[in-house]
Protein backbone atom coordinates (compact mmCIF):
# COMPACT_ATOMS: atom_id res chain seq x y z
CA UNK A 1 0.00 0.00 0.00
CA UNK A 2 1.76 3.09 -1.33
CA UNK A 3 4.89 3.87 0.96
CA UNK A 4 3.79 1.57 4.21
CA UNK A 5 4.33 -1.80 5.36
CA UNK A 6 1.03 -3.16 6.68
CA UNK A 7 -0.25 -6.34 8.83
CA UNK A 8 2.45 -7.03 10.89
CA UNK A 9 1.37 -8.98 14.03
CA UNK A 10 1.82 -7.66 17.30
CA UNK A 11 4.63 -8.87 19.07
CA UNK A 12 6.83 -9.05 16.01
CA UNK A 13 9.27 -7.01 15.24
CA UNK A 14 9.82 -6.02 11.24
CA UNK A 15 12.76 -6.07 8.92
CA UNK A 16 12.50 -3.26 6.25
CA UNK A 17 15.60 -2.92 4.07
CA UNK A 18 16.53 -1.69 0.47
CA UNK A 19 19.14 -2.90 -2.15
CA UNK A 20 20.91 -1.78 -5.09
CA UNK A 21 21.47 -4.52 -7.69
CA UNK A 22 21.25 -6.79 -4.51
CA UNK A 23 23.84 -5.72 -2.94
CA UNK A 24 24.14 -2.46 -1.25
CA UNK A 25 21.67 -3.16 1.40
CA UNK A 26 19.98 -0.29 3.84
CA UNK A 27 18.38 -2.42 6.84
CA UNK A 28 16.29 -1.49 9.32
CA UNK A 29 14.39 -3.23 12.57
CA UNK A 30 11.18 -1.68 13.61
CA UNK A 31 10.73 -3.18 17.60
CA UNK A 32 7.00 -3.67 17.69
CA UNK A 33 4.60 -2.08 20.04
CA UNK A 34 4.12 -4.11 23.50
CA UNK A 35 0.02 -3.76 23.12
CA UNK A 36 -2.18 -1.51 20.99
CA UNK A 37 -5.09 -1.57 23.45
CA UNK A 38 -4.96 2.37 24.04
CA UNK A 39 -4.54 4.38 21.08
CA UNK A 40 -3.81 7.34 22.71
CA UNK A 41 -0.21 5.79 23.68
CA UNK A 42 1.18 4.85 20.31
CA UNK A 43 1.73 7.53 17.97
CA UNK A 44 -1.33 7.96 15.52
CA UNK A 45 1.55 8.41 12.69
CA UNK A 46 4.36 6.71 11.20
CA UNK A 47 6.73 8.79 9.13
CA UNK A 48 9.42 8.60 6.45
CA UNK A 49 12.39 10.95 6.39
CA UNK A 50 12.38 13.76 3.20
CA UNK A 51 12.95 12.84 0.22
CA UNK A 52 13.56 15.39 -2.63
CA UNK A 53 10.93 15.93 -4.88
CA UNK A 54 11.30 15.14 -8.46
CA UNK A 55 8.56 16.92 -9.83
CA UNK A 56 9.26 19.88 -8.15
CA UNK A 57 12.82 20.80 -8.21
CA UNK A 58 14.32 22.88 -4.38
CA UNK A 59 11.12 20.82 -2.21
CA UNK A 60 11.72 18.18 -0.66
CA UNK A 61 8.54 15.39 0.53
CA UNK A 62 7.90 13.37 3.41
CA UNK A 63 5.38 9.98 3.17
CA UNK A 64 2.95 9.40 6.32
CA UNK A 65 0.17 6.51 7.19
CA UNK A 66 -2.44 8.28 9.70
CA UNK A 67 -4.14 5.60 12.01
CA UNK A 68 -8.00 5.97 12.03
CA UNK A 69 -9.60 9.03 12.82
CA UNK A 70 -6.39 10.86 13.14
CA UNK A 71 -5.62 14.52 10.89
CA UNK A 72 -2.52 15.78 10.61
CA UNK A 73 -1.39 19.68 10.36
CA UNK A 74 1.65 20.89 8.58
CA UNK A 75 3.96 24.23 9.10
CA UNK A 76 5.06 24.45 5.45
CA UNK A 77 3.14 22.52 2.33
CA UNK A 78 0.28 20.66 1.63
CA UNK A 79 -0.37 17.15 3.09
CA UNK A 80 -2.75 15.05 1.08
CA UNK A 81 -3.07 11.36 0.46
CA UNK A 82 -0.16 10.08 2.52
CA UNK A 83 2.27 12.66 1.46
CA UNK A 84 3.62 16.36 2.17
CA UNK A 85 4.71 17.71 -0.91
CA UNK A 86 5.94 21.21 -1.42
CA UNK A 87 8.50 21.86 1.48
CA UNK A 88 11.00 24.12 0.29
CA UNK A 89 14.85 22.58 0.57
CA UNK A 90 16.30 23.88 4.08
CA UNK A 91 12.78 24.67 5.50
CA UNK A 92 12.00 21.99 8.68
CA UNK A 93 8.96 20.50 9.16
CA UNK A 94 6.67 20.86 12.14
CA UNK A 95 3.96 17.60 11.72
CA UNK A 96 0.60 17.61 14.03
CA UNK A 97 -1.58 14.77 14.33
CA UNK A 98 -5.06 15.14 16.31
CA UNK A 99 -6.60 12.50 17.81
CA UNK A 100 -10.27 12.38 19.34
CA UNK A 101 -9.71 11.92 23.25
CA UNK A 102 -5.62 11.93 23.17
CA UNK A 103 -3.52 15.17 23.30
CA UNK A 104 -2.08 16.36 19.79
CA UNK A 105 1.36 15.06 19.05
CA UNK A 106 3.84 17.49 17.46
CA UNK A 107 7.20 15.70 15.66
CA UNK A 108 9.60 17.74 14.62
CA UNK A 109 10.78 16.67 10.84
CA UNK A 110 14.82 17.79 10.19
CA UNK A 111 15.01 20.03 7.07
CA UNK A 112 15.83 17.75 3.51
CA UNK A 113 18.53 19.08 1.61
CA UNK A 114 17.53 19.62 -2.35
CA UNK A 115 19.34 22.90 -3.98
CA UNK A 116 17.87 23.62 -7.08
CA UNK A 117 20.76 21.80 -9.87
CA UNK A 118 22.96 23.36 -11.86
CA UNK A 119 21.96 24.62 -15.23
CA UNK A 120 24.19 26.94 -16.71
CA UNK A 121 23.30 29.55 -18.76
CA UNK A 122 23.87 30.84 -22.20
CA UNK A 123 26.11 33.53 -23.20
CA UNK A 124 27.06 35.30 -26.37
CA UNK A 125 29.56 37.59 -27.01
CA UNK A 126 30.18 40.23 -29.89
CA UNK A 127 33.04 42.00 -31.18
CA UNK A 128 34.74 45.08 -28.97
CA UNK A 129 33.66 48.83 -30.28
CA UNK A 130 36.28 51.56 -30.03
CA UNK A 131 34.86 54.59 -28.13
CA UNK A 132 38.41 56.63 -27.62
CA UNK A 133 40.68 55.12 -25.25
CA UNK A 134 37.98 52.56 -24.48
CA UNK A 135 35.92 50.18 -25.84
CA UNK A 136 32.53 48.66 -25.53
CA UNK A 137 31.38 44.71 -25.85
CA UNK A 138 27.62 43.62 -26.77
CA UNK A 139 26.35 40.37 -24.91
CA UNK A 140 23.45 37.95 -25.05
CA UNK A 141 22.76 36.30 -22.07
CA UNK A 142 19.94 33.85 -20.54
CA UNK A 143 20.15 35.74 -17.03
CA UNK A 144 20.03 38.69 -15.42
CA UNK A 145 23.23 38.29 -13.42
CA UNK A 146 26.12 39.42 -15.67
CA UNK A 147 29.38 40.80 -14.31
CA UNK A 148 32.71 42.03 -15.94
CA UNK A 149 36.06 42.36 -14.55
CA UNK A 150 36.48 45.66 -16.40
CA UNK A 151 34.67 48.71 -17.31
CA UNK A 152 30.75 48.73 -16.19
CA UNK A 153 27.75 46.55 -17.12
CA UNK A 154 25.20 48.78 -18.64
CA UNK A 155 21.75 46.57 -20.34
CA UNK A 156 22.96 44.18 -22.66
CA UNK A 157 26.71 46.44 -23.25
CA UNK A 158 29.85 46.30 -21.14
CA UNK A 159 30.94 50.20 -21.61
CA UNK A 160 34.19 51.73 -20.45
CA UNK A 161 36.76 48.74 -20.53
CA UNK A 162 40.15 50.51 -21.07
CA UNK A 163 42.19 49.40 -24.27
CA UNK A 164 44.95 46.99 -23.38
CA UNK A 165 42.94 45.84 -20.78
CA UNK A 166 41.06 42.10 -21.82
CA UNK A 167 37.52 41.75 -20.54
CA UNK A 168 36.17 38.89 -18.57
CA UNK A 169 32.87 38.56 -18.79
CA UNK A 170 30.60 36.00 -16.25
CA UNK A 171 26.59 34.56 -16.48
CA UNK A 172 25.94 33.57 -13.16
CA UNK A 173 22.35 31.14 -12.57
CA UNK A 174 23.49 30.48 -8.95
CA UNK A 175 26.62 29.60 -6.74
CA UNK A 176 28.92 28.02 -8.84
CA UNK A 177 27.09 27.81 -11.74
CA UNK A 178 28.31 30.34 -14.31
CA UNK A 179 29.77 30.61 -17.46
CA UNK A 180 32.62 32.61 -18.71
CA UNK A 181 34.22 34.05 -21.92
CA UNK A 182 37.41 36.75 -22.50
CA UNK A 183 36.99 38.90 -25.13
CA UNK A 184 40.87 40.55 -25.74
CA UNK A 185 41.22 43.81 -26.37
CA UNK A 186 42.00 46.17 -29.38
CA UNK A 187 45.51 46.25 -29.49
CA UNK A 188 44.94 50.13 -30.19
CA UNK A 189 41.56 52.65 -30.57
CA UNK A 190 43.84 55.23 -32.20
CA UNK A 191 44.58 54.15 -35.49
CA UNK A 192 42.25 53.33 -38.29
CA UNK A 193 41.51 49.71 -38.04
CA UNK A 194 37.35 48.37 -38.44
CA UNK A 195 37.48 45.67 -36.30
CA UNK A 196 35.70 42.10 -37.67
CA UNK A 197 32.04 41.82 -36.40
CA UNK A 198 32.52 38.01 -35.05
CA UNK A 199 30.40 37.00 -32.20
CA UNK A 200 30.88 33.48 -30.11
CA UNK A 201 28.62 31.64 -27.88
CA UNK A 202 29.30 29.23 -24.98
CA UNK A 203 30.32 25.83 -25.11
CA UNK A 204 27.93 22.52 -25.03
CA UNK A 205 28.71 19.00 -24.53
CA UNK A 206 29.54 16.09 -27.23
CA UNK A 207 31.15 13.29 -24.98
CA UNK A 208 34.38 14.11 -24.09
CA UNK A 209 34.60 16.94 -26.63
CA UNK A 210 32.55 20.16 -26.81
CA UNK A 211 31.53 22.51 -29.12
CA UNK A 212 31.20 26.51 -29.61
CA UNK A 213 28.96 28.51 -32.45
CA UNK A 214 30.02 31.63 -33.83
CA UNK A 215 28.98 34.12 -36.93
CA UNK A 216 31.10 36.64 -38.36
CA UNK A 217 28.88 39.24 -39.75
CA UNK A 218 30.84 41.20 -42.87
CA UNK A 219 34.25 41.08 -43.95
CA UNK A 220 37.06 38.77 -41.97
CA UNK A 221 38.39 35.32 -41.83
CA UNK A 222 38.11 33.33 -38.98
CA UNK A 223 40.67 30.98 -37.75
CA UNK A 224 40.95 29.12 -34.16
CA UNK A 225 43.25 27.45 -31.28
CA UNK A 226 41.72 24.49 -30.13
CA UNK A 227 39.48 22.91 -32.23
CA UNK A 228 38.38 22.80 -36.18
CA UNK A 229 36.12 24.69 -38.31
CA UNK A 230 32.32 23.24 -39.67
CA UNK A 231 30.24 25.48 -41.25
CA UNK A 232 29.68 27.97 -38.11
CA UNK A 233 30.66 25.97 -35.30
CA UNK A 234 33.75 25.08 -33.95
CA UNK A 235 34.19 21.40 -32.86
CA UNK A 236 35.97 18.64 -31.09
CA UNK A 237 37.58 20.71 -28.78
CA UNK A 238 39.12 18.88 -25.72
CA UNK A 239 37.20 19.26 -22.36
CA UNK A 240 39.69 21.03 -20.10
CA UNK A 241 40.87 22.63 -22.78
CA UNK A 242 39.86 26.33 -23.42
CA UNK A 243 38.95 27.67 -26.93
CA UNK A 244 40.46 30.67 -29.13
CA UNK A 245 37.97 32.24 -31.52
CA UNK A 246 39.86 34.50 -33.78
CA UNK A 247 38.60 36.95 -36.84
CA UNK A 248 40.62 39.14 -38.72
CA UNK A 249 40.66 41.53 -41.50
CA UNK A 250 43.94 40.77 -44.17
CA UNK A 251 45.71 39.51 -41.28
CA UNK A 252 45.31 42.39 -38.48
CA UNK A 253 42.91 44.19 -37.10
CA UNK A 254 41.83 41.00 -34.58
CA UNK A 255 38.85 40.07 -32.62
CA UNK A 256 39.98 37.18 -30.44
CA UNK A 257 37.75 35.49 -27.87
CA UNK A 258 38.66 32.73 -25.52
CA UNK A 259 36.04 30.51 -24.54
CA UNK A 260 36.45 28.51 -21.25
CA UNK A 261 35.87 24.92 -21.48
CA UNK A 262 32.75 23.42 -19.00
CA UNK A 263 34.89 21.36 -15.77
CA UNK A 264 32.95 18.34 -17.10
CA UNK A 265 29.81 16.94 -19.26
CA UNK A 266 28.70 13.74 -17.33
CA UNK A 267 25.67 15.91 -16.35
CA UNK A 268 23.46 16.55 -19.34
CA UNK A 269 21.39 18.97 -17.74
CA UNK A 270 23.82 21.08 -16.69
CA UNK A 271 25.89 22.37 -19.51
CA UNK A 272 23.26 24.09 -22.04
CA UNK A 273 21.52 22.34 -24.78
CA UNK A 274 22.57 24.82 -27.34
CA UNK A 275 25.34 27.36 -28.72
CA UNK A 276 24.08 30.64 -29.81
CA UNK A 277 26.10 32.90 -32.09
CA UNK A 278 25.02 36.89 -32.48
CA UNK A 279 22.64 38.12 -35.29
CA UNK A 280 23.59 38.66 -38.49
CA UNK A 281 22.24 40.48 -41.13
CA UNK A 282 20.39 38.55 -43.78
CA UNK A 283 22.43 39.08 -47.44
CA UNK A 284 19.11 37.48 -49.04
CA UNK A 285 16.37 38.51 -46.91
CA UNK A 286 16.63 42.76 -46.84
CA UNK A 287 15.73 43.75 -43.42
CA UNK A 288 15.92 40.50 -41.19
CA UNK A 289 18.61 38.95 -39.38
CA UNK A 290 20.05 35.49 -38.78
CA UNK A 291 21.40 33.76 -35.72
CA UNK A 292 23.47 30.65 -36.10
CA UNK A 293 22.91 28.08 -33.62
CA UNK A 294 24.34 24.21 -32.54
CA UNK A 295 22.45 21.74 -30.41
CA UNK A 296 23.24 18.74 -29.02
CA UNK A 297 22.11 15.07 -29.52
CA UNK A 298 18.54 14.76 -29.11
CA UNK A 299 17.91 18.33 -28.58
CA UNK A 300 15.11 20.11 -30.40
CA UNK A 301 14.60 23.99 -30.99
CA UNK A 302 11.29 27.04 -30.71
CA UNK A 303 11.39 30.17 -31.87
CA UNK A 304 9.41 33.28 -31.42
CA UNK A 305 9.74 34.97 -34.43
CA UNK A 306 11.88 33.67 -37.65
CA UNK A 307 12.52 29.71 -38.65
CA UNK A 308 14.60 27.54 -37.09
CA UNK A 309 16.25 25.44 -39.78
CA UNK A 310 19.27 23.25 -39.85
CA UNK A 311 21.48 25.28 -37.34
CA UNK A 312 20.03 28.82 -38.18
CA UNK A 313 17.23 30.81 -37.22
CA UNK A 314 16.40 33.22 -40.26
CA UNK A 315 13.49 35.56 -41.37
CA UNK A 316 13.18 37.17 -37.82
CA UNK A 317 12.71 41.18 -38.76
CA UNK A 318 15.23 43.95 -37.68
CA UNK A 319 16.05 45.18 -35.06
CA UNK A 320 18.58 47.83 -33.21
CA UNK A 321 21.59 45.29 -31.79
Amino acid sequence: MGNTVTNIAIGTNVIISASINGSCVSSHTVVSPVSCTNVCENPAITLSGPVCSTSAVGTYVVNYTLVSGATIQVSSGTALNGVVSGVASGVPLSVTVSLAGCADKVILVPAGSCAVPCQKPTLTLASPVCNGSTYSVIFYSSVATVTANAGQVVGNSITGIPVGTAVSVTATAGAGCVEVQTVASPASCTVSCTLPDLSVGQPICNGNTYSVSYSLNGPGSVSVVGGTIVGNTVTNIAIGTNVIISASINGSCVSSHTVVSPASCSNVCENPAITLSGPVCSTSAVGTYVVNYTLVSGATIQVSSGTALNGVVSGVASVYR
